[in-house]
Order: C-alpha cells, then structure tokens, then sequence
C-alpha cells in the first residue's frame, strides 16, 4: 500500500484480483475454466513483471543502434552481459519454471 496516499500498489491490486479469482474457480466449467487460468497466469507474469522493473530495456542504446550513431566502446563491452541478464529476467517473469533457466543463469551469470 501507498503509505502517502493510503491506496494499494499495482502488485497488491494484481495480487487481490489473482486472488478472487481463485475463489471463482470451483463454479467455473469447461472453456471459463480454462480462460479463468490464463487470467490468473496473465495476472502472475504482470506482477513478476513489475518486481523485476518492468524489465528493463535500453532505449538509448536503441535509438543509437537505429540511429547507425557509433556506440561508446566502454558502453559496447557491457553490452553482451547486460542482453544477458535482460533475456533472464524476461524468461523469469515470463516463464518462471523454464527448466533450464537455473542452468543458463549459472553459467551466464556465475550462479547469480
């Protein structure tokens, strides 16, 4: 909760309506049912979406790739690692129980 403005934060309302959702499970059948899952599913990848900070992307480095604008050499070295870490974080919100995400941050990211 906002403690400034005493209003629930975007993970907290993506939690309660997840929650609700549950509740509602058992009268669902057939097609509902499923749909019902995906909406919780959608709901748990929006809030692992927002713990990770929206995983972030490099628009400067974008718009200088774009742009065929030269890249600081220093800003270039970092690069490969930090597409690395991107890539990860995007596969654990989006796919949290991907088998070998584990395996690939050990070796990419030395066990981090």
């Amino acid at each position: 909760t906002s403690p400034e403005k005493g209003e629930a934060s975007p993970p907290e309302v993506i939690q309660a309506v997840s929650e609700w959702l549950a509740t509602i499970k058992d009268r669902m059948e057939g097609h509902d049912r499923f749909q019902l899952a995906v909406a919780r599913n959608a709901l748990g990848i929006a809030q692992r979406d927002w713990s990770v900070g929206a995983v972030n992307t490099s628009v400067g480095m974008s718009e200088s790739f774009l742009a065929d604008e030269p890249l600081d050499p220093e800003y270039v070295s970092g690069l490969f690692p930090a597409l690395r870490r991107m890539m990860l974080d995007k596969i654990g919100v989006d796919s949290p129980k991907y088998a070998s995400l584990a395996v690939a941050r050990s070796k990419w990211l030395g066990g981090n």
